[in-house]
């Protein structure tokens, strides 16, 4: 096994790294006896993501627009940093299909403004809760072991 290290945070090494990792990856699957296929480069692959689309920075025009083709842009989860329901859905369903609060907060930002999450988390907690089928109990902020809830408050 190859060890891989960098003292550096590695921006500016992070395509040759990952072009190290995949010869590495490589290497190692096409050892395995009766493997088959070995991996290799999809010729349609696409290194680029789209990203969310900002609702706050589009003109009031282009949010009119928005608002008449999908009305979850004009539903605001995030009053202190105009976040449509529609961008907190989009980092939700991200080919990563994240669900914790941190992951959310990472991609489309709320929870980042002047009442900390107060207007906009209950709302995202609810969304999980009733949208995508999770229990409270599932709900954490970054991890196993950060859990936003212990139990019911009543029965």
């Amino acid at each position: 096994i190859h060890l891989l290290g960098i003292e550096s945070p590695g921006l500016t090494a992070s395509v040759p790294i990952a072009e190290e990792v995949c010869a590495m990856a490589v290497a190692e699957l096409s050892r395995i006896p009766g493997r088959g296929r070995v991996p290799s480069r999809k010729a349609d692959f696409c290194g680029r993501r789209q990203g969310i689309l900002r609702f706050r920075e589009q003109s009031p025009e282009v949010q009119s627009r928005l608002i008449a083709e999908d009305p979850e842009y004009g539903e605001i989860f995030c009053r202190c940093q105009n976040i449509s329901k529609k961008e907190i859905r989009q980092a939700i369903e991200n080919p990563l299909g994240v669900r914790t609060i941190s992951a959310i907060k990472y991609r489309a930002w709320p929870t980042t403004g002047r009442c900390n999450g107060g207007y906009c988390l209950p709302k995202i907690v609810d969304l999980l809760i009733r949208e995508y089928g999770m229990q409270p109990s599932e709900i954490t902020y970054r991890s196993a072991g950060s859990e936003m809830f212990a139990g019911p408050v009543k029965e």
